[in-house]
């Protein structure tokens, strides 16, 4: 490679990895109230599961089958 080239995805690079913190940071911005109560939600789950071990179940990731993209992202926002 030549070095203008190399300073062509250089540039590329950066442009693109200021776009990613900003967007990185919109997001923790947008999740920041959820993710007080999902810390909230692992703290108790973890206290609890000794005595109830149904508790564990907020770490269940699995998606029951049909349920599409959409409805995930629709649960999430």
């Amino acid at each position: 490679m030549t070095v203008p080239t190399l300073l062509k995805r250089w540039k590329a690079l950066e442009n693109g990895l200021e776009l990613s913190a900003e967007t990185f940071e919109a997001l923790c911005g947008h999740f920041e109230s959820r993710t007080k109560k999902w810390l909230q939600e692992e703290r108790q789950a973890q206290q609890r599961r000794h005595e109830d071990p149904t508790a564990m179940e907020i770490y269940d990731t699995t998606v029951g089958k049909g349920t599409r993209s959409r409805e995930i992202i629709c649960i999430i926002w």
